[in-house]
């Protein structure tokens, strides 16, 4: 029996027609051959139960579709190339759409791709994959996703011992980098937008916060070219402010700028309409002052009652002159 079913199935390869017809149900206790090489002198593998043997190995499954509205896709599993020189591999191909979704090139490594057992981890590169997706890679584990419209887009995501990058191939920039060790919190993003740096709370749009005493912002512009520049705009519907609070004295000031431009103190945490104004600069350059005004220093050392420095006459006809030329008055200077 046997014998007359490898003769038979491997007939059915190279005919229009089958030899024999089996129209019941059959059992083969042993081994199977199917193929043009098979021979009635097969040496066999224990491991091997069903080998298919001869050139373009190909197993198709043709569904039929009855009853009628049921899919009928046809698939088929591939071995290798049919052409000299082409490529090796195991595959599943659609045979109704032309396509080979599925593709195992030969030699790839143990462990290219693992599906665990108990919760349907995979693993890449490791045979025990610890979460949903797991890479692992004696280089750098990457993942690329790369976009083929007419504008492509390469990206890719890696990490190693020193960072984790993502990186524009296209661009060649690295616009994101952790580096390891970096602490907890050192950028979140909460689900109100706000954005937090060391502060897993952050209170305000943007907030940083730390404790090793590097708490600063700092923005410096290196273009080589001198030039006066906005480093910091602060846009509102009404007068922006900036707040200086000290902690420990519990003391706070605040200065800002809509028409007029306007210094306040108040307690830490107080509101703006709180604190108390103690300078104003209006838009045509009036100064308003809440207290005295002290000045010191070359040109007026001792207070703005100096009067004059020397003692020369000025002929009273030069004296309107020096005073217009020079802006102040003679033996006066500027106050």
């Amino acid at each position: 029996m046997r014998s007359f079913l490898v003769a038979a199935l491997g007939t059915f390869a190279t005919s229009a027609s089958a030899l024999s017809y089996l129209n019941d149900d059959r059992s083969i206790t042993g081994h199977l051959c199917v193929g043009d090489e098979c021979t009635d002198t097969q040496t066999w593998n224990s491991a091997d139960t069903l080998v298919l043997k001869g050139p373009n190995l190909r197993i198709k499954f043709e569904d039929v579709g009855d009853p009628e509205g049921f899919p009928i896709d046809d698939w088929r599993i591939e071995i290798n190339d049919t052409t000299s020189g082409g490529d090796k591999y195991f595959a599943v191909g659609d045979v109704s759409s032309g396509t080979q979704p599925f593709k195992v090139r030969n030699a790839a490594p143990s462990h290219s791709l693992v599906i665990n057992d108990t919760d349907g981890y995979i693993g890449m590169g490791t045979a025990f994959p610890q979460q949903p997706l797991h890479i692992v890679t004696a280089g750098y584990p990457r993942i690329r996703m790369e976009s083929t419209l007419s504008t492509p887009g390469v990206w890719d995501i890696s990490a190693y011992s020193g960072a984790f990058e993502v990186r524009d191939q296209i661009g060649s920039t690295t616009p994101l980098s952790i580096a390891a060790g970096a602490p907890s919190w050192a950028l979140i993003v909460k689900s109100d937008g706000k954005v937090g740096l060391g502060d897993y709370s952050p209170e305000g749009g943007l907030d940083l916060q730390r404790s090793d005493g590097t708490a600063r912002v700092q923005v410096e512009e290196l273009n080589a070219t001198t030039s006066p520049r906005t480093l910091l705009n602060l846009v509102n519907n009404g007068r922006p402010e900036i707040v200086l609070a000290n902690s420990a004295t519990g003391g706070e000031w605040s200065f800002g700028a809509g028409t007029n431009f306007i210094l306040k103190q108040g307690a830490v945490g107080s509101a703006s309409n709180a604190k108390t104004k103690l300078f104003e600069v209006t838009d045509t350059g009036d100064a308003t002052l809440a207290g005295s005004l002290t000045t010191g220093g070359t040109t007026c050392g001792g207070g703005c009652d100096r009067v004059f420095s020397e003692r020369a006459i000025i002929p009273e006809a030069d004296y309107a002159e020096a005073m217009w030329s020079q802006g102040f008055l003679p033996h006066v200077g500027p106050t």
